[in-house]
Order: C-alpha cells, then sequence, then structure tokens
C-alpha cells in the first residue's frame, strides 16, 4: 500500500512539470501571418445598362505607385461560363484563355510592369453584351 503524501507528491511533480513545459517557457508564439492576394474586381453581368455600370469591363492598374493595384480578377456573374481572351497579354502569368464558371471568381492576374504603357483589350465568349463606351480592357498606369 502507497503512502497518501506519497502519491500528492508525485501528483505535485507531474503537474509542476506539465505546467513548466506548457506555459513557463517565457516565450511569445509567433503571429501566423497570410499574405492575402488583392486587387481590383471586374464584375461580369449580363447587364446593358450603361447608367448602372458605365464602364463595365475596364480596370485601371498601377505599374508601381499603387502596388495594391497591380491585380485583377473576374467576377463572373453573367449567368453563364465565360472565356476572356487578351489581343495582347498584359500579365506575368502564363499566357491563356481565363476561364470563369458563372457564379465565380478567376485567380488574380499580376500586370506586367516590364510592357509599354496602354490599354490591354480583352474579349468574351459569349461575347459581351454592349453595355459601357469602348472595348473591355485592363489599362496600365503609374
Amino acid at each position: 500500500m502507497t503512502h497518501p503524501n506519497i502519491r500528492r507528491i508525485a501528483s505535485f511533480s507531474a503537474l509542476l512539470a506539465l505546467s513548466l513545459a506548457w506555459g513557463c517557457t517565457g516565450k511569445t508564439p509567433e503571429p501566423v501571418i497570410v499574405n492575402k492576394e488583392s486587387g481590383a474586381t471586374i464584375l461580369l453581368t449580363a447587364d446593358t445598362d450603361p447608367t448602372k455600370n458605365p464602364s463595365p469591363r475596364e480596370c485601371q492598374l498601377s505599374k508601381g505607385n499603387r502596388p495594391d493595384v497591380d491585380h485583377v480578377r473576374w467576377n463572373n456573374q453573367s449567368g453563364q461560363d465565360v472565356t476572356i481572351t487578351f489581343k495582347e497579354w498584359p500579365f506575368l502569368e502564363k499566357q491563356e484563355p481565363i476561364v470563369i464558371k458563372a457564379g465565380a471568381y478567376s485567380a488574380y492576374f499580376t500586370l506586367d510592369k516590364s510592357l509599354p504603357a496602354g490599354a490591354y483589350t480583352y474579349e468574351g465568349f459569349p461575347p459581351f453584351p454592349s453595355g459601357g463606351p469602348g472595348e473591355p480592357a485592363i489599362v496600365d498606369g503609374p
């Protein structure tokens, strides 16, 4: 039979060891930093009313003065899958048609800062309804 004081001492020793190992290290845990990509979002809809969205598929991106505005993605609310193709590719990512499922967002695309300034036009398939002035474009600037 074990003496009751020995059991108490053993329990206390175990608790002391656990508390030292668990929380008494003196170090504050490092916060976990999650870098979320952000940028402009172009809304694709079937709406043709220019008063609601006067330039519905154009976006002004920055080549460095505004580093948070060098990415773009598309939000497809047109009710059908859309494929976007560029006449000249303005992004760092691999050139390929951008396929966006109905109700989904595309991935973000990053403006290639080494390209000349200008408007990089694109087309949608099925074709976008007319509604705003000019062609859909990614326009780069300072």
